[in-house]
Parts: C-alpha cells; structure tokens; sequence
C-alpha cells in the first residue's frame, strides 16, 4: 500500500512539473517584441536644379516686360496727348547767337484749344509805321489770323483797332506741340527716360529731311516739355514750354474778341 502511495505521489510530482513547463513555454511564445517602426520617408522637395529654372524665367519675363513697354511706350504716350483739349504755357525760344551759343532770344504766353491759339507777345510788332500788335489769334480751320494791340495807348494807337494779318501762310511760325505730334513719324523712337522740371519725360527723336529732332515728352499727360533741333550734328534751335495748364482753356480765351473794328494789313 504504501508503496502504491509513492508511486501516486511521485506521479503528481511528475505532472505538475510537465504543466509548469507547458505554461511557461506558453508565455514565452504569446509575449512578443513588437516589430520596430519602419523608417520614417523623407519629405520630397524640389530639386535644386528645378529652382534656378524658376529664377531664369523669372528674369527672363522682367526683361521681356522693360522691352515692351519701351517698345509701345511711344504709341502710349502719343495716344495719352490726345486726350488733351486745351492747354495754356509759355514757350522760350532759344536761337544760337553770333558766338555761337544757345540763347533765349524771346518768349511768348500761349492760349491753344483744339484748332485755335491764342498768342501773346513779350514784344509788339510795328505791323507798319505807328501800328502795333502783341496779340495774335490764329484760327487753324478757316486758316485765318487776327491781331490786336492791348498794350499802352502811344504805341498802339487806337485801341479798338484790330487787323486781318494776310496771307495766312506768312504768319511767324510758332511751333503746336500737339501739331507736332500728330506729326511724329513711325521712325521716331525712345532714346531714354529722364526727368525735366521734376516730371518724367520720355526723350524721342527721329529725323525730318536734313534736320535731327529730340522730343521730351510728359510719360504721364503727352505734353511736350521741349523740342530741339539739329543739323549737321550741332543743336541750332531750342523752344521750351513751361508754365503748363491742361484743359484749363476754354473757347472765350481763343477766339477774337468782339468790339473790335477790323482793317486789312497785308504782312
């Protein structure tokens, strides 16, 4: 009997030490390291060669668009003139003297709207002996010019007296600076932008027969600021307009006024 119990005890022994192993090769095999984090990816960015292309184009647009713009500037600028009805300046004329050097040599105040100028003179003209006038009105449409003397009373004369200057054509010339860009031939180009009297003007020459021109043009209202003229490479004509006011003329300030009796005065 006693040995039967040995050999029970001996066999529960035996069981509980195979059980014992069971369970912990159990808790071996279900508790597992995780797997480790895959590397993170590296976030993409542009080559380095795709941003110097970026810069090229860049560049590239910038030097297009300075070569438009002074390519139309002109036809800007000229179309910008157009819009101006009525302007009032003081034009400086500027002739080469005896020695050789630009000059003022006079000065005039003109009124102009649309087809008709208005020009007061810094000096009067003897039309003929004891006749006088310091004012002209040109009528560019009926191509027809009057005179006038509002000046002191001993040299003008009789100051309800007014004249008919004939032939038209033989009127002092006065340069129009909107005639004269009307004028301004395709071949005219931008040579360079500065500034005069503190505007900026657009410098544009061109050639007409055998005389140079030189514009400076307003690059923000068209007017002209000065026109110089060449010949044979040396400057022998300068006329300036300063004291500019735009679209401040009106109509009562160009035509001939009335009260005035007329006489004919051949020129």
């Amino acid at each position: 009997m006693k040995y039967v119990m040995l050999l029970l005890v001996v066999g529960l022994l035996f069981l509980a030490s195979c059980s014992g192993n069971e369970i912990q090769e159990t808790q071996a095999t279900t508790i597992e390291a995780p797997d480790p984090l895959p590397p993170a990816e590296p976030i993409e960015q542009a080559p380095a060669v795709e941003e110097e292309q970026a810069e090229n184009i860049s560049e590239e647009i910038e030097i297009n668009e300075t070569k438009s713009a002074y390519e139309w500037g002109l036809e800007f600028i000229l179309e910008k003139a157009k819009s101006i009805e009525g302007y009032r300046y003081l034009m400086i004329i500027k002739e080469i003297d005896e020695e050789g050097n630009l000059q003022a040599m006079d000065s005039e105040l003109i009124y102009t709207r649309k087809n008709k100028t208005r020009i007061i003179l810094s000096q009067p003209i003897e039309l003929k002996r004891n006749t006088w006038y310091d004012e002209i009105f040109l009528d560019r449409t009926e191509r027809a010019a009057y005179a006038l003397c509002s000046g002191n009373e001993k040299r003008c004369g009789d100051l309800s007296r007014g004249f008919y200057l004939r032939p038209y054509s033989r009127v002092p010339y006065r340069p129009d600076p909107m005639k004269i860009l009307e004028e301004v031939p395709f071949t005219a180009e931008i040579i360079s932008h500065e500034e005069l009297g503190e505007r900026p003007v657009a410098v544009v020459t061109y050639e007409r027969g055998n005389q140079t021109e030189i514009l400076y043009l307003d690059k923000g209202y068209g007017m002209m600021h000065k026109q110089q003229i060449y010949e044979n490479n040396t400057l022998v004509k300068e006329y300036v307009f300063t004291d500019i006011f735009l679209n401040s003329v009106s109509e009562w300030d160009v035509t001939f006024p009335e009260g005035y009796t007329l006489y004919e005065a051949n020129q």
